[in-house]
């Protein structure tokens, strides 16, 4: 049993110095991205995120719940770049992720940020409240997470401009996020 509890022991010890892979450049991800979903005639979803942010881990939750997993796959090339990690976990942090998100973002806009593009990369949407109709650009206040009555409007205005999902299929979102 010592033996075993030695071996153990180094094994953990020895695991805890392993560098993790660096995550790819945001430019490369989102090239990816951009390829698979004009194969798939989708558009793509960029989520700004960090493993501290509870509002992304929500997000994340309701596009990955077994009600709207589907609904945002037949949409929607997802793809996360990390930003804004801990000094612990600034290795996760995906290569030029900031500075996108800095091009896009507003000052204090938060996370989760997320920007939808058409295949060829021109951005269609983000998560700034802004006026039906109005192009992306550098207003609004971000929604992250849509928890307010405002905030679940645009989300759900967003989904349906850049989506072909059904008015019932856009009600299971809604429906997860307001539980109504």
């Amino acid at each position: 049993m010592k033996t075993f509890s030695a071996v153990l022991f180094a094994f953990l010890l020895s695991a805890s110095f392993i560098k993790r892979e660096a995550p790819p450049a945001a430019d490369t991800v989102i090239k990816d991205a951009c390829h698979e979903a004009s194969g798939a005639h989708k558009r793509v979803m960029i989520v700004f995120h960090a493993s501290w942010c509870t509002y992304c881990h929500k997000l994340d939750s309701l596009m990955e719940s077994p009600e709207c997993k589907a609904l945002f796959d037949k949409s929607y090339v997802v793809r996360h770049l990390v930003i804004m990690e801990s000094k612990d976990k600034k290795d996760l942090e995906n290569p030029g992720a900031q500075e996108l998100y800095d091009k896009y973002a507003s000052k204090n806009s938060g996370i989760p940020y997320f920007l939808i593009m058409d295949a060829d990369g021109t951005m269609v949407a983000d998560s700034r409240i802004k006026a039906q109709g109005v192009k992306p650009d550098n207003t609004g206040d971000n929604i992250g997470f849509p928890t307010e009555k405002a905030e679940v409007v645009y989300y759900m205005q967003v989904l349906k401009a850049t989506t072909s999902l059904s008015d019932s299929e856009l009600g299971v979102i809604q429906h997860k996020l307001t539980g109504k």
